[in-house]
């Protein structure tokens, strides 16, 4: 935790003035509807919705536990169950759909000793809806990143799932999950000639920059396998191991680390691959320093993935490649979490927990300081997400925990408070 009393009264000046603007429905109503045609409600998910808002009041319950906060995340989840009454369908994904919600539930837990019955309701539905997706996916030929990522696919739902590895029904969906990425992990046959794991059609995927490749491998932690990956890692080190799990975990560390870029200690968004070769090349032509894309992401995995393999020179590989993108920073433009500045310091609190380097702790305190530069009290919720949208920068007004105001705030909360609820767990940032 960083100590620096100036920069705390600081956070704390944010905080009191956050706290009422974040805690009104209506007034997160009518921002976010600012210049339509009518006032719109808010979503339900854990990305940009009412979770977020509870994930955000669980925590500070946490910290200041006299202040009623977690009376303000009951608020906020019982109109979520309301909305899920009113409608019959939601997705299984934990950014967009019910394992998020349950998530910012299993946050206001306080150690799950609260809202046992709607967390063991949502659970029941949790398990159905993932068995029902996995027999799905067993019959499909073409992979999509959304069946197998953090944002809306199975590495995102096997991280929620690890929360309940105490439930023997939990522990058998578990299990299903991590078969299935065993399984994806080997070279398969496309058009006549082999590619690796993962590789995905290009035509039509919205992830993939450079449309004249015909195939490409996703290197990022939100999308890509960077996020399997971790699954695996984790899963292997809590002792749940199944037949081909090692030389799976090795087959996609295989692939990480073939695809670094030595002389510039970085990771690609992806390996790409044109009409006609099953010669990777890696994509060079933007390389984000991000917890979504980018170096930052990936070394992480590769970082645990070292834990776990007991493998000095990977880890060294991870930290310098860290170090690297600590230092440039490229592309990293807003203070949010996905692809900003928060983002950067909750990894750098990370590395500097795993690995006691000075120098993380070192850019913890840059970061806070650059974000910090970044509040403005006259912003409707203090800070200001930026995306590039077609090469021009676009300022917008965003609460939630991926590309807004709560996710800077939790990754603040935990630099100088330590991290008191799972929230991280949707990062898969959490410790195991």
């Amino acid at each position: 935790m960083i100590e620096n009393n100036t920069l705390k009264n600081s956070f704390e000046d944010i905080i009191r003035n956050l706290v009422p603007k974040l805690s009104s429905y209506e007034y997160i109503c009518n921002v976010s509807s600012a210049g339509k045609a009518k006032t719109h409600d808010i979503n339900t998910s854990l990305s940009d919705g009412l979770a977020s808002l509870c994930v955000l009041f669980s925590e500070l319950n946490k910290i200041y536990p006299n202040k009623n906060y977690d009376k303000i995340a009951h608020k906020f989840l019982t109109l979520i169950t309301k909305t899920l009454n009113e409608n019959n369908y939601i997705s299984l994904s934990l950014w967009g759909g019910i394992c998020g919600i349950a998530l910012s539930s299993a946050c206001m837990s306080d150690g799950f000793s609260r809202y046992r019955n709607f967390l063991n309701s949502v659970n029941k539905s949790i398990i159905y809806l993932l068995n029902e997706k996995l027999k799905f996916l067993k019959s499909v030929s073409t992979l999509k990143e959304k069946y197998y990522d953090v944002m809306y696919g199975l590495a995102g739902i096997a991280n929620y799932c690890m929360l309940f590895l105490d439930s023997k029904e939990m522990i058998v969906s578990f299990k299903l999950i991590v078969e299935y990425f065993i399984s994806l992990c080997k070279d398969y046959s496309i058009d006549g000639m082999y590619y690796p794991g993962f590789t995905i059609n290009a035509a039509g995927s919205p992830f993939i920059q450079n449309k004249k490749s015909k195939y490409y491998v996703n290197l990022g932690l939100s999308h890509g396998i960077p996020g399997v990956l971790l699954i695996l890692v984790k899963s292997y080190m809590k002792g749940i191991r199944l037949s081909g799990h090692l030389k799976a975990i090795q087959y996609l560390k295989d692939i990480l680390l073939n695809s670094y870029i030595i002389n510039q200690k970085r990771w690609p968004d992806s390996i790409i691959f044109h009409n006609g070769s099953n010669k990777g090349i890696l994509e060079k032509c933007y390389m984000r320093d991000a917890w979504c894309y980018g170096t930052p992401g990936v070394a992480y995995v590769m970082l645990k993935t070292a834990e776990a393999l007991n493998d000095g020179h990977l880890k060294t590989i991870s930290v310098n490649a860290m170090l690297n993108s600590l230092k440039h920073q490229s592309g990293a433009i807003p203070p949010t979490f996905c692809h900003g500045y928060a983002g950067l310091l909750y990894l750098s609190n990370r590395f500097y927990k795993d690995t006691k380097i000075e120098s993380f702790n070192d850019y913890q305190k840059s970061l806070v300081r650059k974000i910090f530069s970044s509040y403005n009290r006259q912003y409707a919720f203090g800070f200001k997400n930026i995306d590039i949208v077609e090469g021009k920068k676009c300022q917008t007004d965003n609460f939630g925990l991926l590309s807004g105001t709560i996710g800077i705030m939790l990754s603040l909360l935990a630099v100088y408070y330590g991290r008191k609820t799972p929230w991280d767990v949707a990062f898969l940032l959490d410790e195991y």
